[in-house]
Formats: structure tokens, C-alpha cells, sequence
């Protein structure tokens, strides 16, 4: 490998490290000429341009690059092409196709499901275009995804995952501020209980985690601290250690907002030992890892003063 071939990806990260997008981009395109490039290298550094260009609002570019990753991607693996359909959703979702031609582009290659025209490889490319259209700040398109699906297909998805689908759409209704917030939280809470009482866990903890973020993005940690605790509560009934760590971490992050630094550590440290104690060893190095990086946002003194008043509040032994 040349000189050149090896010093372009670093020039690349350095470019977009500094936000430097414009000359991020003709780096690409010089390392796209390269001969020396092998075929999963060129896809994914063209899928890194097309998503760049997405980025800059250069449709055009993208959709050029596009034309030019299927040709790239003809001899990869099947994993790899699943991702460069996700990426011809993404690129439709950017041009505000709708759901149809996103399900379509998705599942050409199987990657939603063996049969691209079922409801569940339909519901799989729908939140893959949600989780889209949110990164790019477009909570009523997502929503309003999610509703043309759900009145499209009335008896054909099981309860679950309607209600798991609904409530998203309430949350996202919730965005908009004002008195759409008032009715948006009333129906999300008449959903989350139905959900409750059909027994349904695992929607309730994930729709408590996405609703106790959004409490906490709008300044309502006391709220959020309630909510996220009684998913934390319920995550316990069942073996999913990451969504485990996802709540204890949102629920650390609304106590810290919520002044409460020693409530923050002990739910951290709470979550380390039970999944040390479920795992072993292993088990709690992601919890640690946020602890650690949490010591270095409130400095070694204001962490070594809120583990000494958790363990004096709550009479634990260091």
C-alpha cells in the first residue's frame, strides 16, 4: 500500500474531526480513485461520502454516489449489501419518499425479512425509517409514518407491537410543544397502562426509557426520575442486560440533572454489581465504563463527595 493510500483515511477523520466537510469530501473522492482500494474498503468509505453529502444537502451528489455504491457493492458479502439497501432507505427518506418505496428499497435484498412484502419485515424497515427521520429532526414525518402504517394495518400486527408503535407516535406528538403535549401524554399513558395490563414488559420498560428521555430533555427530571425508576424496576423481570444499562444510565443522567449526584452514583454502582453478580466479572464493565466517565465530567473531588454522601445516606459500606 502506498504512502498516500495509508495517510488519506487519516486526513479524512482529521477533515471531519474539524468539521471540515468540504475538503473531508474531496479527500474521499481522491481515496475513491484509488486502485489500491479493496472492494468492502471502497463500499463503506462511499457509503461515508453519500451520508456526508446527505449531510451538506448535496441530493444530487448523493444520488450519483448512490448509482455508483451498487456497482461497488456487486461482489460483497450479504451483510454488507443489507447495509447499502439501508442506506438506499436512507437516501429516500432524505427525499421524502414514502414508507412504501422505503419498505421496498430496504427489503430487496432480505434484509428486513425473507419476504419483503410481509408485515414484519414492513415493520422493521418502518422503525429503521423512524429511527431516521428522528436523527434528522423530522418528529412529525416520523410520526406521521407511523400513523399511515398503523391505519393501513389494522388486524394484521399483534397487539405488542401496536401498542409499542403507538405510543412512539404519541411520544413523538409530544415533541410538538403546547397543547399537543397535554393530549399526546394523556393517550401515551392510557397506552403504556393498557400495555401494563396485557403484561407486555419489555414495551413498557422501552417506552418508559424513550419518555423519560424526553422528560428530561424538557427540564422535567423530577418526572423522569419516577418514570425511569419503574422501568428500572421492571427490566429486572427480564434477561436483557442492555436495555438494563440503557435505563440505569438515563435514570443516573435525570438525577444529576435533578441535583441529586449521590442518587446518580448508586444507581450506576447498583447496576454494576447486579450484572457483575448475573454476568461475572465481564458483566459490569459497561456500567463501569460510564462511572469512569462520569468521574471525569464532575472532576475527581465532586465525585469523591458524591460517593461519600451516598454511602453515608444510605449507610453502605465503601
Amino acid at each position: 500500500m502506498t504512502s498516500e493510500a495509508v495517510a488519506l483515511p487519516r486526513q479524512i477523520a482529521q477533515s471531519l474531526g474539524v468539521g471540515d466537510f468540504v475538503r473531508a469530501e474531496q479527500l474521499m473522492h481522491s481515496a475513491l480513485e484509488a486502485r489500491s482500494l479493496e472492494p468492502v474498503e471502497r463500499v463503506r468509505l462511499r457509503m461515508s461520502l453519500i451520508r456526508l453529502l446527505h449531510l451538506r444537502g448535496d441530493a444530487a451528489g448523493a444520488r450519483q454516489e448512490i448509482d455508483r455504491l451498487d456497482q461497488d457493492a456487486a461482489g460483497v458479502d450479504a451483510p454488507l449489501r443489507a447495509e447499502v439497501a439501508r442506506l438506499h432507505a436512507e437516501h429516500a427518506l432524505v427525499g421524502r419518499a414514502p414508507l412504501q418505496e422505503v419498505v421496498a428499497l430496504w427489503t430487496k435484498t432480505g434484509a428486513a425479512s425473507a419476504a419483503a412484502s410481509d408485515r414484519a419485515g414492513e415493520m422493521a424497515a418502518l422503525g429503521h425509517a423512524v429511527e431516521v427521520l428522528q436523527s434528522m429532526g423530522r418528529f412529525d414525518d416520523a410520526r406521521a409514518q407511523i400513523d399511515t402504517f398503523l391505519g393501513g394495518a389494522a388486524g394484521e400486527i399483534g397487539a405488542r407491537d401496536r401498542l409499542g408503535f403507538a405510543m412512539q407516535s404519541a411520544l413523538l406528538a409530544m415533541r410538538r410543544g403546547g397543547d399537543a403535549w397535554s393530549s399526546a401524554r394523556a393517550r401515551f399513558l392510557a397506552l403504556l397502562a393498557e400495555a401494563d395490563q396485557a403484561g407486555h414488559v419489555q414495551v413498557g420498560v422501552t417506552m418508559r426509557l424513550l419518555y423519560g428521555q424526553q422528560l428530561t430533555q424538557v427540564g422535567s427530571s423530577a418526572e423522569a426520575i419516577q418514570v425511569l425508576d419503574q422501568a428500572r424496576r421492571d427490566t429486572v423481570r427480564l434477561s436483557n442486560p442492555i436495555l438494563y444499562v440503557l435505563v440505569a444510565a438515563a435514570l443516573a443522567h435525570a438525577y444529576e440533572l435533578n441535583g441529586q449526584r449521590p442518587e446518580a452514583y448508586g444507581t450506576l454502582l447498583r447496576a454494576r454489581v447486579s450484572l457483575t453478580d448475573l454476568l461475572g466479572p465481564d458483566g459490569g464493565a459497561l456500567p463501569q465504563l460510564i462511572i469512569d466517565q462520569v468521574r471525569t465530567r464532575w472532576s475527581l473531588e465532586g465525585f469523591e463527595q458524591a460517593v461519600q454522601e451516598f454511602h453515608t445516606r444510605y449507610r453502605i459500606p465503601r
